[in-house]
């Protein structure tokens, strides 16, 4: 199964990676910072899943998963380390 971390840095697509490899040893996860760049590698790729960090602006991640569930049906988790609620939800 392919899955695509979006966002971030590389240290939490590592990270992630260890995590979710003791599950699903055939986990093939490829970190993406830009979310446009993400866009075109899930029309082309259609992962299996994809995690989503919404550390660093809120409102963008918001945009971005607007257009990821217009064009798929993708699984998506978002992760992050806002404190704010209210940007939790939106991103739901």
């Amino acid at each position: 199964m392919k899955a695509l971390v979006v966002g971030g840095t590389g240290e939490l697509a590592e990270t992630l990676r260890v995590i979710l490899h003791v599950r699903w040893h055939e986990l093939n996860l490829v970190h993406i910072a830009e979310y446009q760049a993400a866009l075109a590698v899930l029309r082309r790729e259609e992962p299996g899943l994809m995690l989503v960090d919404c550390s660093d602006n809120v409102a963008i991640c918001c945009d971005f998963i607007s257009q990821v569930r217009a064009c798929s049906d993708v699984p998506l988790v978002v992760v992050g380390e806002d404190e704010d609620v209210t940007a939790k939800v939106r991103a739901l």
